[in-house]
């Protein structure tokens, strides 16, 4: 990469944390009617694709440059330690049951996970690039 080309994934970056800012809005909220539990899913579906996606730019960053999609990111990833891939591999599942099936109960269950473990997976990803983000 040209030395004065700005790395793509800190423009991404910028928008992860924006993101996860809303998320964060989210977990402030205690009883959640079944709108505010929508939405609050909604958010970390994006979440969590922005985060898979600016580390796939951060890769590439740091010389990957044939890597694509999000398990080869989540494993690479954790290969060098900068996340808990087995934690990245629950959200992966999680976002996609709840981007192809509705059941109300399967999104509470999201909600439960989201607030227990998601959320901190998500802002560890934050403390980590942000170490990067000079």
């Amino acid at each position: 990469m040209n030395p004065q080309q700005h790395p793509r994934w800190k423009d991404r970056f910028k928008n992860y944390q924006k993101a996860l800012a809303q998320l964060e809005e989210f977990l402030e909220l205690q009883d959640m009617n079944k709108y505010e539990e929508q939405g609050f899913v909604k958010a970390f579906e994006y979440t969590y694709e922005l985060g898979w996606k600016t580390l796939q730019d951060f890769l590439i960053d740091q010389g990957y440059l044939q890597i694509a999609g999000p398990k080869q990111v989540i494993e690479q990833a954790y290969r060098d330690n900068y996340i808990d891939g087995e934690a990245w591999i629950r959200m992966h599942q999680a976002r996609n049951i709840a981007a192809h099936v509705y059941d109300e109960h399967m999104i509470r269950d999201i909600v439960q996970k989201i607030r227990k473990e998601y959320q901190a997976t998500l802002k560890q990803l934050r403390e980590t690039l942000a170490d990067y983000d000079t």
